[in-house]
């Protein structure tokens, strides 16, 4: 019982600790403020159907990545932390690519064979009345880039860069959403599937650069 009293008491004594607390709190809650606004500059943006269809195609990368992904986010950090404490366990950077990006990538291109035969086969019901192929492979392309930059941001927890990899996570991929459609308000070139698709392109290159 001593012990547990002297433990709690050097956990609440930790001024660092408390910094570090207050800091990643404040982090989070920063991220989910710039979220939100990125969102509604967002919808400003666009007219008021492509932000619906836009926000359907979103929606349908964020449900594939994390389907695509099959956990391996939190499977690669565990074996990451692992490895540090023994270099012996753990995956190997091989079995680790693997696992973040061809794995994924072969499901992905697995989906997007699947949905683009029904959208083909079924162009009368509702939902794909609008979406084609290459609506599908955009997204399937911003599933990918958002798997990638989630891997990315493992390496930053692991060397406890835990905002840096809170902002590459949660932040970076609505503020290159943000970037991608104030550039076409200006160009006015893009429509909502290549929206996805130059924010997979950069999102890749953000996620290579951060790992």
């Amino acid at each position: 019982m001593t012990s547990r009293r002297s433990a709690f008491r050097s956990i609440v004594g930790n001024s660092e600790m408390h910094r570090r607390i207050i800091g990643l709190f404040a982090t989070r809650g920063g991220i989910v403020g710039l979220n939100f606004a990125s969102l509604l500059i967002v919808a400003a943006l666009m007219e008021p159907t492509e932000f619906g269809e836009f926000v359907f195609l979103w929606s349908a990368a964020q449900l594939l990545s994390a389907f695509a992904g099959l956990g391996s986010v939190n499977y690669l950090m565990r074996e990451g932390s692992a490895r540090q404490g023994d270099p012996g366990r753990g995956v190997s950077r091989q079995e680790a690519v693997r696992i973040a990006l061809v794995f994924p990538a072969l499901m992905l291109v697995g989906c997007a064979a699947v949905l683009s035969a029904i959208a083909l086969s079924f162009d009368d019901i509702l939902v794909f009345a609008n979406i084609g192929p290459i609506d599908i492979l955009c997204v399937c392309a911003a599933a990918g880039a958002l798997i990638a930059l989630s891997h990315s941001a493992t390496p930053l927890r692991l060397n406890e860069w835990q905002t840096s990899s809170m902002i590459v996570r949660d932040a970076g991929p609505q503020s290159i959403i943000l970037l991608v459609v104030a550039a076409d308000y200006v160009f006015d070139t893009l429509t909502p599937a290549t929206v996805l698709l130059a924010f997979a392109i950069i999102g890749s290159l953000v996620a290579t650069v951060a790992i």
